[in-house]
């Protein structure tokens, strides 16, 4: 599981730009934000952290990969 578990790491972090997730933040907002305090919650909802363009579009881009590689591992 070490090969294909390093091929996703490496493949998101080239797709995305960062792997930790304030990080990737500063990328698609311009800044991070602490999601547990209700203010900056706040900011990072009006800035479009859960739009489509936001935080799904990440995870959605890293569902994929880790489906590519499974698929590929299946022989399919």
């Amino acid at each position: 599981s070490m090969v294909p578990a390093r091929e996703l790491y490496l493949a998101f972090q080239k797709e995305v730009g960062h792997t930790v997730c304030y990080e990737v933040h500063k990328l698609l907002f311009g800044r991070e934000f602490r999601l547990y305090d209700p203010e900056e919650f706040k900011a990072f909802e009006e800035a479009g952290g859960h739009s489509p363009e936001g935080c799904p579009s990440v995870v959605y881009k890293g569902a994929k990969l880790a489906a590519d590689i499974l698929l590929r591992l299946q022989g399919r």
